[in-house]
């Protein structure tokens, strides 16, 4: 019986058929229109600032660059050459990414992030997470293309 009752309670709410118990019959006719109109959608207007160009360049003096190989593999390097090119497994990564913290001033800290062909979204988000544990708060780390002289580095890199 109460099963009954509560399918019939909400085919009326669900249908607009809502009647408040008044003496006022206005009332009445406001609450069976309130509820026939909440049942139709509405939609708003989203209003998005005008993005400029994400193509362009990162201006910075000595940066972290992260590269997310193929196999889970990461290396790094400090800098913009890659003489400094090494391995490393993302255990030992949230404790270079805190050393480069340390040893870098604030304004001049960038972490830069750079995918292989190969690399996993997985890792990505890792590596991400690793990022943000250390304490290095956005604006201090992008996202950047691969470019050809790490696909380089990566080629020639050689394990001791």
């Amino acid at each position: 019986m109460k099963l009954l009752l509560g399918i019939i309670i909400g085919a009326a709410i669900s249908g607009g058929i809502f009647y408040c118990i008044n003496k006022n019959n206005q009332e009445k006719t406001a609450a069976f229109l309130a509820s026939i109109k909440a049942a139709h959608p509405v939609s708003m207007s989203l209003s998005e600032p005008e993005v400029e160009s994400t193509t362009g360049t990162i201006n910075v003096k000595n940066p972290l660059t992260i590269i997310i190989g193929k196999n889970d593999n990461l290396f790094y390097f400090n800098g913009k050459d890659c003489g400094s090119f090494k391995k490393i497994p993302l255990t030992q990564l949230r404790s270079q990414l805190k050393l480069k913290k340390q040893q870098t001033n604030p304004d001049d800290l960038m972490i830069l992030i750079k995918n292989t062909a190969g690399s996993s979204f997985k890792m990505a988000i890792d590596v991400l997470d690793e990022i943000s544990i250390a304490g290095i708060t956005p604006g201090h780390y992008a996202e950047v293309d691969i470019t050809e002289s790490d696909k380089k580095c990566i080629e020639n890199y050689k394990e001791l």
